[in-house]
């Protein structure tokens, strides 16, 4: 974009070093289409147990938004004919705010999940129902006595 074809360009791939193409863009989704389903697949092998199933699917959502999203500017990037390898700070500032919202919502999701490993199991003072009788928490092995649920809470 902004400059004829055949021009110079970058070894092995021969995108643009002197205007925007859109190339780059075509290329980085399509290998999404890859890197998406390995991403989900690794991090259902080798994600630490306090990371539960839906910590884990808004992981790779969250993958796949900011992976559109680094589609749609280096799209812009090419459509104001900068090359790849040389963009503006408009470009930079936009990568820059991608990178940080994306690292905010990774770090938000990890936190929320972290935050359940060092909760006990269930809602802490929740009445369960065992043969009849009210008890807190089965893991506590507390029995709340004859008194009203607020006084077995405490």
């Amino acid at each position: 974009m902004g400059v004829e074809d055949g021009g110079p360009g970058l070894p092995v791939t021969g995108w643009s070093t002197t205007g925007g193409d859109l190339r780059v863009a075509h290329f980085v989704g399509l290998h999404g289409l890859q890197e998406l389903p390995l991403f989900g697949y690794l991090l259902a092998l080798l994600a630490p147990e306090w990371l539960r199933m839906r910590h884990r699917v808004a992981l790779v959502w969250l993958a796949g938004v900011s992976y559109l999203c680094l589609i749609g500017l280096l799209t812009w990037q090419a459509l104001r004919g900068q090359p790849v390898i040389s963009p503006n700070a408009r470009t930079l500032g936009a990568l820059l705010a991608l990178l940080l919202a994306a690292g905010t919502a990774v770090f938000a999701v990890v936190l929320q999940a972290r935050r359940g490993r060092w909760r006990l199991p269930g809602r802490i003072g929740r009445m369960d129902t065992l043969k009849g009788e009210r008890i807190i928490e089965r893991h506590t092995g507390t029995r709340a006595g004859r008194g009203t649920a607020k006084e077995a809470r405490r």
